[in-house]
């Protein structure tokens, strides 16, 4: 596809159509990146995501919401990054100074939490670097997926990722999510109450990581967009050591120059990631990064635009 017109995707592809239409009228600005966004999907991209939105509109319906909501929960996401980024820029620091500040104005706060995690559920169809994202780590699950009987999840956020292995691993696998926000874990289990049909053994824990000790090791376990919201990730990392078999694999992402409501640790570069990752006693199998606008990459690091980073790793 070399253009969208929203009118003539409409009837292959109502679930987006109705989504872009509802942002474009409450957001002009946004019009053009997400065009251009879909303008570069082929048509089986474009039905993955119309599928995966239409599962999630389902999810939405079952809790009281509908798509309206979701979109006016995404544009105040934005909102609040455009102010992180505004303070960012002027002082070189992120405007949260601890994990502690986050908790208690974000992951605490029940309305505001849920709003944040919709609104970032909906940044996987909108968005190039989360859909590169979440592609990859759907090709980890895929690759490794006779391996993996024991699944865990740090922090699973707006739950589509705990649902996708669910929905794509062994009936036989149990699964575990952990995550400091008893609105996230709420969330994570609606997504699966609604949309995973006679799920496989699982567990929902409201838990700080560090405190989690479990009796097993995890074949498999993600950890996405959680490094840059601690103080220490290194000591994060380890605990991710810790909880990983000796053959299991991770798949980890975060950003770079990534300023937001709950964003607490500064990496500055790609390669601060990857050496953070093997000193602390990982091997890289693979790593991508994604700039989040389309500019030269010594651009992007000398205005010091925000770059996705995930990478699929194993113990050395």
């Amino acid at each position: 596809m070399e253009n969208v017109n929203m009118n003539t995707i409409l009837p292959e592809y109502p679930g987006i159509s109705s989504m872009a239409e509802k942002l474009f009228k409450k957001s002009a600005f946004q019009k053009k990146k997400v065009e251009s966004f879909l303008s570069s999907k082929s048509a089986g991209q474009l039905q993955h995501i119309e599928t995966l939105l239409h599962k999630y509109t389902g999810y939405l319906a079952a809790e009281g919401m509908d798509i309206g909501y979701a979109v006016d929960a995404y544009l105040k996401m934005l909102t609040d990054m455009m102010r992180c980024q505004i303070y960012f820029a002027k002082k070189g620091v992120y405007p949260v100074a601890d994990a502690v500040l986050a908790f208690d104005e974000v992951y605490s706060d029940a309305a505001r939490m849920k709003a944040y995690m919709i609104g970032l559920a909906l940044s996987q169809f909108l968005w190039e670097s989360h859909f590169n994202m979440y592609q990859i780590f759907q090709s980890a699950i895929n690759t490794h997926a006779k391996q993996i009987k024991k699944y865990l999840e740090i922090g699973p956020g707006h739950g589509l990722y705990f649902q996708h292995a669910m929905m794509h691993l062994d009936t036989d696998t149990e699964f575990t999510a952990v995550d400091i926000s008893e609105t996230s874990i709420n969330i994570t289990r609606g997504i699966i109450e609604s949309l995973v049909e006679n799920p496989p053994k699982h567990e929902f824990l409201v838990a700080d990581i560090f405190n989690f000790n479990p009796a097993v090791k995890y074949d498999f376990i993600t950890m996405g967009e959680v490094l840059e919201h601690v103080t220490n990730p290194e000591e994060l990392l380890g605990r991710l050591q810790g909880l990983l078999a000796g053959s299991g694999r991770a798949f980890v992402s975060t950003c770079v120059n990534c300023p937001a409501i709950d964003h607490v640790y500064h990496f500055k570069h790609v390669e601060e990631i990857s050496a953070m990752l093997v000193r602390c006693g990982f091997i890289i199998e693979e790593e991508h990064f994604f700039p989040v606008e389309n500019l030269p990459l010594e651009e992007i690091i000398r205005q010091r635009i925000t770059i996705n980073y995930c990478a699929v790793v194993k113990k050395l």
